[in-house]
């Protein structure tokens, strides 16, 4: 019985040695994922690098990297440069780079500012050939980043790689904003003063002050929304982003941000006329890993909880290119101009032999609308363009273009846009013009050689 006991003894207290073992070994392993220097690196305040046309500084006091652009002097900083030079502090505008990341013990996705590593301390800045390589360290969060950024000829390019990104299970990178107010200009009430998005075919953010929301926002998925991710909800219906690139004007100086690496694991996010910072901005986001928001009930309450994935894509390289622009090219059409250069030069658009003569134009003809009768509500058709209209828009257009286009006919049915019956029940709406001018514009096409159609929802039916 004795012997037996001194077994189990022996046998427990091995047990406990050997978890105690893998215990060490496992934190000493999960440590190694993530060093931090006892010393941070710094590189001294002055000029980085240079060429002909461009400056790339370092301020060591505020760890910002300056953009100047030597025939006007004007500087794009990563820090708002009158903002810099005012000698205030804003935890917002002085952000390096924003994070979210993965709480693994309360399974959620949290977010956290850049410039806490500045007010504590932990940036390392180590020069290199062509700029700077800066590294911010989290410590409590046990996550390095090391962002680069490179001066060429035409432009500046910040960029994060993913193989020297450092984190332990304590939590996990999920998605890097790089440069957030690189891209940024004053408030201001000048209407030269803006932000480019690209929504839809292209959208402006003007720089004023909106006193009544505190700012207007943007935010958009490049190529669209991850179809593999379920969304919780959407309050918005908005047009996938169809190209990786934003800006911003100041005055008569802009900046063209084009996003070369990683664009469709990216997301464009813009605040315009924020009156609590006192500045419109536009960055990227880079999704790092993937991630889900899942709804689950606990205790009688429903919570939002997040899976990640395991890894990230190793050894790829997210980055932006920032291409200032002056003069008369200091605009929208400048940075789709330069845009399309970028494209040309890349070999992506060629140049095409053919000449596309025709073209095609859709008119929309109206839309149901909820009104109210004597407070009862109802829905009715509200007109946007009659056939007759439509008529008179083919024939202007085909004298501009001296070209005959093909034309598409949408919402001229009586409910407008919103789908109704087809087959034997769609009938043209008296409140667009009817069959009498639909029959006319019909003549009109054919008299002239111009294709029309009348579309309608199929897939609805």
């Amino acid at each position: 019985m004795l012997r037996s006991l001194k077994k189990t003894i022996a046998g427990v207290l091995c047990f406990l040695l050997l978890l105690s073992l893998a215990s060490c070994g496992s934190d000493e392993n999960a440590e190694s994922l993530y060093k931090q220097p006892e010393q941070m690196a710094t590189v001294s305040t002055g000029v980085l690098t240079e060429n002909q046309t461009y400056t790339l500084q370092w301020n060591d006091e505020k760890k910002c990297v300056l953009f100047t652009e030597k025939a006007t002097g004007y500087v794009w900083s990563t820090i708002p440069f009158s903002h810099l030079q005012s000698g205030d502090y804003d935890y917002n505008l002085e952000a390096p780079l924003l994070m979210e990341y993965y709480d693994p013990f309360f399974a959620t996705i949290q977010s956290v500012s850049g410039i806490d590593c500045v007010d504590y301390g932990t940036i390392a800045a180590e020069q290199t050939e062509d700029g700077i390589k800066v590294t911010y360290y989290f410590s409590d969060l046990k996550i390095a980043v090391p962002i680069t950024y490179e001066l060429r000829e035409d432009s500046l390019c910040v960029s994060v790689n993913t193989a020297e990104l450092q984190e332990t299970q304590d939590a996990q990178i999920v998605s890097i904003s790089i440069a957030p107010y690189l891209c940024s200009v004053k408030n201001s009430n000048d209407s030269s003063d803006y932000l480019f998005i690209p929504s839809g075919s292209g959208a402006l953010m003007y720089a004023k002050e909106d006193t009544e929301t505190g700012s207007q926002e943007f935010s958009g998925d490049v190529y669209g929304t991850d179809l593999t991710r379920m969304p919780l909800y959407s309050a918005l219906d908005e047009e996938p982003i169809r190209i990786p690139v934003f800006g911003a004007r100041a005055g008569e100086n802009a900046l063209c941000a084009i996003i070369e690496q990683g664009e469709s694991a990216a997301r464009i996010s813009a605040s315009a006329g924020n009156s609590r910072t006192g500045y419109t901005n536009a960055y990227a986001t880079f999704q790092i890993r993937e991630f889900n928001i899942t709804d689950k009930s606990k205790n009688g309450k429903i919570a939002e909880y997040a899976s990640i994935a395991d890894e990230w894509s190793a050894e790829t390289v997210y980055s932006v290119g920032f291409y200032p622009l002056k003069g008369e090219a200091a605009d929208y059409n400048g940075m789709a101009a330069l845009y399309r250069q970028y494209l040309t030069d890349k070999g992506t658009l060629k140049q095409s032999k053919d000449e596309q003569k025709s073209y095609l134009v859709n008119i929309l003809g109206g839309d149901q609308v909820k009104t109210f009768t004597l407070g009862i509500p109802h829905n009715t058709l509200q007109t946007a363009t009659t056939f007759e209209q439509a008529q008179d828009m083919v024939q202007k257009l085909s004298v501009l273009t001296e070209e005959l286009p093909t034309v598409v006919l949408s919402g001229f049915g009586t409910t407008g846009l919103t789908p109704g019956q087809v087959a034997g029940g769609f009938d043209l709406s008296g409140k667009l013009g009817g069959t009498k001018q639909h029959q006319a514009l019909e003549s009109y096409c054919r008299d002239k050689g111009i294709a029309l159609y009348t579309d309608f929802d199929v897939l609805f039916f």
